[in-house]
């Protein structure tokens, strides 16, 4: 068969040849020289699953010898992963550590072939670590390609001092921080709380660091975090109110994952997270935006004497306040009623308030959606105890009734033209 196969995904039989082209290359070791840079080529689809073929049907270990002797750095070696993984379950525990550490001793052997094959093949041992460690510390390829790591198994299932001295190391280099987040979300995963207590310490500085917040490793965070949580909870909130003040806000990192983690911390550590926060929310620490992209309803989950020991009398502090609270102006207690009664009569806050309470349009129609609200404002003119928000709540139901009649004309012009 010519070297010149293009491999594409097959069923358990295999793609029409295969079966002859690796049993031709078995038959004759030798040829597998000519055919070997195409092999690893990015060429060959599904090389490594064409490896395992290999592995699989070299019982005698015919074409091992001939492997050890070939070199390329202009491709992957996916295919002679496969192949050692196979090879691996027919000889003694530590064969494929020795294989591996006899290329590492040559002059000239590959650094990528040494990586490449440890983490889509290699058994997870302290000798393996120590390996990629090597590689890592000699300089021997450039940092970013030790993320491949992440590819497979091996490094989340080393032993502990192996996995944890890799780890550790991994950390200290920027652009692997990420890798190391990585796998120990997939160590926790595996292996649940029964492995928190050993991880700790260096998980730690990883879940903190808002650097590591991206959408693309968020989950790796977010698994993290889960488990740290209790013990953690200001750090892991500093950490989440960083990535927002730098980035584009905590409302709208994926999943919404943030702001559950970040209530977490406010239920673990309330009055630790509010300092935290209350210096997030101080003007100088980040723009007037940054106020908005918290989700409703995330202050009142703080000790209430706390936020109103922080507002006290300041009407800038109460501006920030407005877009943070639940806008439940039923309960005299609340923040947003309390609000509403100190300085519902500034006319700038009182629209912030009644925008914060009618902003999002439901399905309805939008006239039935402003009348709605009117309804339930004029309940709370009737009912609450306190004076000013008795009369801003007078004046919002008075508005959303005006907008309401404005929606009713333009939905009815809309059914007319129909």
């Amino acid at each position: 068969m010519s070297p010149g196969l293009r491999l594409v995904p097959w069923d358990s039989l295999g793609p029409p040849g295969l079966a002859e082209f690796v049993d031709e290359i078995l038959g004759q070791p030798g040829s597998l020289v000519s055919r070997w840079e195409w092999l690893i080529s990015e060429q060959a689809e599904n090389a490594l699953a064409l490896g395992e073929v290999f592995g699989r049907r070299d019982v005698g270990g015919s074409i091992a010898t001939a492997l050890e002797g070939l070199r390329s750095d202009r491709g992957d070696y996916q295919l002679l992963a496969g192949y050692l993984r196979e090879q691996t379950a027919l000889h003694p525990s530590g064969w494929l550590d020795d294989w591996l550490d006899r290329q590492a001793e040559r002059n000239g052997a590959p650094a990528l072939l040494i990586l490449e094959v440890t983490c889509l093949a290699g058994e997870p041992t302290t000798r393996s670590a120590r390996r990629v460690l090597d590689l890592l510390r000699n300089g021997s390829l450039p940092r970013p390609t030790f993320k491949r790591v992440m590819f497979g198994a091996w490094g989340f299932r080393l032993p502990g001092p192996a996995f944890q001295e890799l780890i550790r190391t991994f950390s200290e280099y920027p652009e692997l921080r990420g890798t190391a987040l990585f796998l120990v979300s997939a160590r926790l995963q595996q292996r649940g709380l029964d492995e928190i207590s050993e991880l700790e310490e260096i998980a730690v500085p990883l879940v903190t660091d808002p650097a590591l917040l991206p959408a693309d490793q968020f989950g790796a965070w977010e698994q993290v975090a889960r488990h740290l949580v209790v013990g953690h909870a200001r750090g892991i909130a500093r950490t989440i109110l960083g990535a927002h003040r730098d980035g584009p806000g905590v409302s709208h990192l994926p999943a919404a994952g943030a702001e559950e983690i970040l209530g977490a911390c406010i239920a673990s550590d309330p009055e630790g997270v509010w300092i935290e926060f209350s210096d997030s929310l101080q003007p100088a620490a980040a723009p007037r935006g940054l106020f908005t992209n918290f989700p409703k309803g995330l202050v009142d989950r703080f000790p209430r004497d706390r936020v109103l020991s922080w507002l006290g009398d300041s009407l800038e502090r109460a501006m920030v306040l407005v877009p943070l609270v639940a806008p439940t102006f039923d309960d005299d207690d609340s923040l947003a009623a309390i609000l509403a009664d100190r300085y519902g009569d500034r006319q700038d806050l009182s629209r912030g308030l009644l925008w914060n309470l009618c902003g999002e349009l439901s399905s309805q129609l939008r006239s039935q959606h402003w009348a709605d609200h009117a309804t339930r404002l004029e309940g709370v003119a009737r009912t609450t105890g306190r004076e000013g928000l008795r009369r801003w709540a007078t004046r919002a139901a008075e508005d959303c009734r005006e907008q309401a009649a404005i929606y009713r004309v333009e939905e009815e012009e809309e059914r007319l033209g129909e």
